[in-house]
């Protein structure tokens, strides 16, 4: 019988990730309604930043407080299996987010990622693909995770070899942002050797967020400027 508690803390227990230059420790959830209003600060000011290589970054110059609504509310509605959204916050200020998505093979999901202006290069993009790594294998049980990237975006590229992921191929993508080639590398990490069941085993992904895997903090990576 499998000891969850050798994986798992309730997260009110888990011992907090703190990164170099800030005072407060980091926490994660999935995306809620709420997150409008928050978003829509980190939206606006982070658009320069993003908008080469996140199209909606670019539109997002015209967004109102409805439109950034709905476009939250799109994102937590999306009825497209495997599909969800994670922020990050630090002392309650979403610094980044996460997304999972599905892929050709329906053991396997891939993520995506973007930072905040002003805590970009500080290793937070790769802190946000590792928890959801961690969990992808150790709770949902997947047997593989990719992350794409468009060719010229090397910031984004430069996490999955970080993490050790394994290049995975090419093959042509979007080209909707403005510096995206429609170019696009593939890496891909498989599922560790050892590794028991997943403890979900495909239970309400709700549940996903209220546990958290303990182990101690990774040495925090410094990232490149830019990762959407």
């Amino acid at each position: 019988m499998l000891d969850t508690r050798k994986y798992l803390d309730i997260q009110n227990n888990a011992k907090p990730v703190n990164f170099p230059g800030y005072s407060h420790p980091e926490e994660f959830r999935r995306l809620r309604p709420t997150d409008t209003l928050p978003l829509s600060k980190v939206i606006r000011k982070s658009r320069k930043s993003l908008m080469d290589y996140l199209e909606w970054a670019d539109k997002s110059a015209n967004w109102g407080f409805a439109r950034i609504q709905r476009w939250v509310m799109a994102h937590i509605n999306s009825h497209e299996i495997y599909r969800d959204h994670f922020v990050f916050l630090i002392n309650g200020e979403i610094i980044g987010m996460c997304s999972t998505a599905p892929t050709g093979n329906p053991t396997q999901i891939q993520l995506s990622y973007w930072v905040a202006e002003g805590h970009q290069g500080k290793g937070i993009g790769t802190h946000m693909a590792r928890t959801i790594e961690d969990f992808a294998f150790r709770v949902w049980g997947w047997s593989a995770v990719q992350i794409n990237h468009d060719a010229t975006n090397r910031a984004s590229g430069k996490i999955p070899q970080k993490l050790g992921y394994k290049w995975n191929g090419t093959f042509d993508g979007d080209n909707l942002a403005r510096k995206e080639s429609g170019f696009w590398y593939s890496w891909i990490k498989y599922r560790p050797e050892g590794l028991p069941p997943g403890i979900l085993q495909g239970e309400d992904p709700e549940y996903f967020t209220q546990v958290v895997i303990r182990s101690e903090p990774n040495e925090v990576e410094t990232d490149e400027p830019n990762q959407p």
